[in-house]
C-alpha cells in the first residue's frame, strides 16, 4: 500500500495558526475557545485515490470539547 499524504482542514479552509498539524495527527491548541468550533476534516491521498473523514468539534472553554464523529458524540 503506497503511503497517503494528510492533511486537515477547518470549515472548508486552512486550520488555525493555534493548531498544528503533526504527522497525521492534528494537534488542538489548548488555547482553544469556542472560535475554533466547527468542521475538521482529514484527507488521505496516495496515487490509487483519497478518502476523508470529518468531526465537528465544539469547545466549551479552554479545557472542555465535545466531537461528533460518525453518529457519536464524545466529551473531554
Amino acid at each position: 500500500m503506497p503511503l497517503a499524504t494528510v492533511t486537515w482542514t477547518y470549515n472548508g479552509g486552512t486550520i488555525s495558526s493555534k493548531h498544528q498539524q503533526s504527522g497525521t495527527d492534528l494537534v488542538l491548541s489548548n488555547e482553544s475557545d469556542s472560535s475554533d468550533s466547527g468542521r475538521y476534516k482529514c484527507t488521505a491521498r496516495n496515487r490509487l485515490g483519497r478518502d476523508a473523514s470529518y468531526s465537528d468539534v465544539t469547545f466549551e472553554g479552554k479545557l472542555h470539547l465535545s466531537f461528533k464523529s460518525g453518529g457519536d458524540v464524545s466529551t473531554i
